[in-house]
Parts: C-alpha cells; sequence; structure tokens
C-alpha cells in the first residue's frame, strides 16, 4: 500500500491545486501538505481507530448529498447553478417505458 502513496499524494496535491487556482502555491507545496494531512491517520494500529474515520467520511457524503437535494429543491424545473433540464424528461415517462 505505501507503494500506491506517491501516486494519492500528486493526486490529491493536484485537487487541491484545482480547487484553489488562484493560491500563490507551488504544487509540490500542496503535495507535501497533503502528506502532512494523512500523516496523523497513518499511525492508527487498530481497525477500531480506523472505523472512527469511516464514520466521519460517511457523515460527510450524507451531508453532501442533502445539501444537492436542497440546492437542486430550491432551485426548481427552472434551473440554476446546477443547469438542470427538467424539460429533457417526459412527464410522461413510467417505469414500465423506462425499461
Amino acid at each position: 500500500w505505501y507503494l500506491l502513496m506517491p501516486y494519492y499524494l500528486v493526486a490529491s496535491g493536484g485537487s487541491l491545486a484545482v480547487v484553489a487556482p488562484d493560491a500563490p502555491v507551488c504544487g509540490y507545496i500542496w503535495t507535501l501538505m497533503m502528506a502532512i494531512l494523512i500523516l496523523p491517520p497513518m499511525q492508527f494500529t487498530t481497525l477500531t481507530e480506523v472505523s472512527l474515520l469511516c464514520g466521519a467520511s460517511t457523515a460527510a457524503i450524507i451531508i453532501v448529498i442533502f445539501l444537492i437535494i436542497v440546492q437542486l429543491v430550491m432551485d426548481g424545473p427552472e434551473g440554476g447553478s446546477f443547469g438542470a433540464n427538467w424539460d429533457a424528461i417526459s412527464p410522461d415517462l413510467t417505469l414500465s417505458g423506462f425499461f
């Protein structure tokens, strides 16, 4: 697993550079910051400690899905920030017609 870590660090450092493109930080600094961030979780020795991280990850996913649903409901059929086109879905579409 440690042989895959450099690929993970480069990819995650690149993703941080995409998230903050105007930040005056070089690419290798983003990678270094990710290495520092993942260093403490790498010290866990039991699956009980790792399961706590899984709980936090699951909570983050649920929160993001909830926020997306709220944004879609607020935008409604007119579209909005997501650019959803509700006209592309036929109102006569049934489950049997879908398959």
